[in-house]
């Protein structure tokens, strides 16, 4: 936590605004430095947004919180098709690290991980 009690970490910057972690495609490459990728094939370091989702969304926020630090949590690669699991995992990443978690997609149906994580998340403030 910094001076003014909010959550810091990796890639997330100082910032004086609100700390807000993007679980979507990624974003800008300027950008994705501390962003991480929950992928099918595994977590690791984020790639540079393919589809543009996460991208405009992120430009979304800046512009209505130019001093916003943004966190990206990749869960899309090529295609625009996730799983709870992933999303899950996204959440559970970002929730100690950001003050915001916003999710800009849907799923089919609803999943006791993604609503755990969920409650997680809450639970922690």
């Amino acid at each position: 936590m910094d001076a003014r009690g909010a959550r810091t970490g990796p890639g997330i910057g100082p910032g004086i605004g609100p700390r807000i972690g993007i679980v979507d495609s990624g974003g800008p490459a300027v950008q994705m430095s501390g962003a991480r990728a929950f992928l099918a094939e595994g977590e690791g370091p984020a790639r540079p947004d393919r589809l543009g989702h996460g991208t405009a969304v992120a430009l979304m926020i800046r512009r209505a919180a130019p001093q916003a630090a943004i966190l990206h949590a990749q869960v899309f690669d090529d295609r625009p098709v996730t799983s709870a699991e992933r999303v899950a995992c996204a959440i559970r990443w970002l929730s100690p690290r950001c003050d915001l978690i916003l999710l800009s997609l849907g799923l089919a149906a609803d999943r006791a991980v993604l609503r755990e994580a969920c409650a997680g998340a809450r639970a922690e403030g």
